[in-house]
């Protein structure tokens, strides 16, 4: 998508802090963007003020706006842009590949984002091809882990350029299969090869870039998007995880909090993609976004919006998960409904009154369908 059209209500304040952007006065370009943003949640200024942030090397916050930004504005290349580079230069590589990705499919057309998609790769299979350096070695943990059994004379070393990221966890093998490693390296000597569904403990490592499990003995990627591999492991807390993302975005819905509330349904969807509640809801906080930021304007407008967009896609990923989940189906009326589809808005209330012949909200929903067109 284009560039969206910055908010009259802060456009000068956007002007003021491009300027002194320009100037590489990076703080003050912070500043007149904040008080923009005092105002309104507008994802343009939110992209610039990520990039003033970078500017300044402060990352964290370059993030944590170019997030709120895609939030606001999913289909718009540009913040994937700031998101990648910021997550890049705090070490986050395989984060930074898929954001890049992501940007790219979005608009396959950027060339900024190709460039940046394949320097990060190159930069990143630097690392992986090159087998790590074994610094002094580690204590074994005295708990074993579930599965595997592997060989006792293998020698677990920590290697250089590493951190230790989270506690010792459960985690279980979402990929088809996995291997377990010598050393953190796709290069190094195979030791086991672990089934769909198989559980293990270990702790999480960052090494170099990528996400390693530390076994008792040997290792295995944990995500291994960057190389085309996808999701290969994910902690049993995820899940629980999950749950209490999914009610901090229902309480910033209930408050009318919506881009918070996206963000946080973002992140329960991330800790357990296969919740269709997550994805429902999410869709029902960029429902009330779009009502917010569509009205009066053409029903062709609204249906060519983002939010509409992401919305009508959230829904159909939760009732592809569950096509039971009679909210979604309200949902997806709802939306139809205001972007004046009459006809898919009484399938989808329909779809939901043969789950429950008594929903009031589908029979009040159809009802509305028919009276408004």
């Amino acid at each position: 998508m284009p560039t969206p059209i910055v908010n009259k209500s802060v456009q000068s304040l956007k002007v003021q802090g491009d300027e002194a952007y320009e100037a590489k006065d990076f703080s003050l370009a912070i500043d007149c963007y904040s008080e923009a943003l005092d105002i309104v949640e507008d994802p343009v200024v939110l992209s610039n003020r990520s990039a003033a942030h970078a500017q300044k090397r402060n990352f964290e916050k370059a993030c944590e706006d170019a997030n709120r930004a895609l939030s606001v504005a999913p289909q718009w290349a540009r913040p994937f842009h700031r998101l990648g580079h910021a997550l890049f230069h705090l070490g986050r590589y395989g984060e930074a590949i898929d954001t890049f990705s992501h940007g790219v499919l979005v608009d396959g057309d950027d060339v900024h984002l190709q460039d940046a998609l394949m320097r990060a790769r190159a930069f990143t299979e630097s690392f992986v091809t090159a087998q790590p350096e074994a610094s002094p070695r580690v204590v074994p943990q005295t708990t074993k882990p579930v599965t595997p059994t592997l060989n006792a004379s293998t020698e677990f070393m920590a290697p250089s350029g590493s951190r230790q990221t989270g506690p010792r966890a459960t985690f279980r093998v979402v990929y088809t299969k996995v291997v377990v490693r010598e050393t953190p390296s796709v290069q190094a000597h195979a030791l086991e090869i672990l089934s769909q569904g198989a559980a293990v403990q270990g702790a999480p490592w960052d090494v170099r870039g990528l996400p390693w499990l530390q076994l008792e003995r040997g290792w295995m990627l944990i995500d291994g998007k960057s190389l085309g591999l996808g999701q290969l492991l994910s902690s049993d807390d995820a899940p629980h995880e999950a749950d209490s993302k999914r009610e901090l975005g229902n309480k910033h819905f209930r408050e009318k909090k919506y881009s918070s509330a996206v963000r946080a349904y973002s992140d329960a969807i991330d800790l357990d993609p296969q919740d269709a509640r997550s994805w429902a809801n999410r869709a029902a906080a960029q429902i009330a976004l779009l009502k917010d930021f569509g009205k009066n304007l053409p029903e062709s407008v609204v249906r060519g919006n983002s939010y509409f967009q992401s919305a009508l896609s959230d829904l159909e990923q939760s009732l592809s998960l569950d096509s039971g989940y009679l909210k979604a189906w309200i949902r997806k009326g709802q939306l139809h409904t205001i972007g004046g589809e009459k006809n898919e808005a009484i399938a989808a209330f329909d779809a939901g009154l043969k789950l429950d012949p008594s929903s009031t909200e589908c029979k009040e929903g159809r009802a509305l369908s028919h009276q408004r067109y």
